[in-house]
């Protein structure tokens, strides 16, 4: 989002791939990691990736899968 020629991250969207470091033409970004507390464990597979994901968005993934 660009506000007043500004970039602001939305940190609640953030998936730290940092394309958005990569693609700063400014290079005014940098990609930093998360303080280990923050950082959740990768899931087991992809099925318990995918109920992680929908439970943080409040949906629910019974009658998906």
């Amino acid at each position: 989002m660009t506000v007043n020629e500004v970039c602001r991250i939305d940190e609640t969207r953030c998936v730290g791939c940092g394309v958005c470091a990569t693609a700063c033409p400014a290079e005014a970004l940098v990609l930093t990691r998360r303080p280990e507390g923050e950082v959740d464990p990768p899931p087991a597979n992809r099925r318990a990736w995918m109920t992680a994901r929908a439970e943080k968005r409040g949906k629910s993934m019974g009658g998906i899968l």
